[in-house]
């Protein structure tokens, strides 16, 4: 995500404003376009400074900048990092963002976008694979309803040629259809209980057995 909530932008000019800007920020020389450069670090410090001096604070002398030549690998590292400390990105934009860097950027590697963000490879890889399951999974987790440690029960479900959406869905509406007065239990815990009750002594095919 590029923009950045006014709340957060609002929170970084009061800092700015108090205590003055404690990193400059990063940019690199834009392509093919001299005197020009890209943002690579230090997004909403930017949107904070003009902020403050459209209200017409004059307390920075100046706004120190450094430039640096990044390849698109290393410019994808930091905005992603930078990304990671961010508040208002749910879990599923975040993946979206990884999955989106490494498939545009050939440079960056698993392993490399999991050093920068301080998680072994097979947590960010196990992460990714979230995405291959069904948009009205995903759409729990995006609300807020389900959490992701939850919804990677359902990987069980899904092959490299199929993925039964049909018991994800049935179990889907079983939960949140939950009877009145009682909340709906998307724990994992649960379900997990429930993909085995569907799946076991069934004739489905091609999920991964549950321990």
């Amino acid at each position: 995500r590029k923009t950045r909530s006014p709340e957060a932008v609002r929170e970084m000019a009061e800092s700015i404003r108090q205590v003055g800007l404690l990193q400059p920020l990063v940019v690199r020389p834009a392509r093919g376009q001299d005197g020009k450069y890209e943002m690579a670090f230090g997004q909403t410090r930017h949107l904070a400074i003009k902020l403050l001096q459209e209200e017409g604070w004059d307390g920075l002398r100046g706004v120190p900048v450094q430039v640096r030549a990044l390849t698109d690998a290393e410019m994808a590292i930091i905005a992603l990092t930078e990304n990671s400390r961010r508040t208002d990105l749910t879990p599923m934009e975040m993946y979206r963002a990884y999955q989106k860097a490494l498939a545009d950027i050939p440079q960056l590697t698993t392993t490399q976008l999991a050093e920068s963000l301080g998680v072994d490879r097979s947590t960010l890889s196990n992460s990714l694979r979230l995405l291959k399951l069904p948009g009205f999974v995903l759409d729990r987790v995006d609300s807020g309803e389900m959490g992701a440690h939850a919804a990677r029960e359902f990987l069980c479900l899904v092959a490299e040629d199929h993925a039964h959406a049909d018991i994800m869905q049935s179990i889907i509406k079983e939960v949140a259809n939950t009877r009145l007065g009682a909340a709906p239990d998307w724990r994992a815990s649960n379900i997990r209980r429930l993909i085995r009750e569907r799946v076991e002594g069934s004739t489905v095919e091609h999920w991964r057995r549950l321990g």
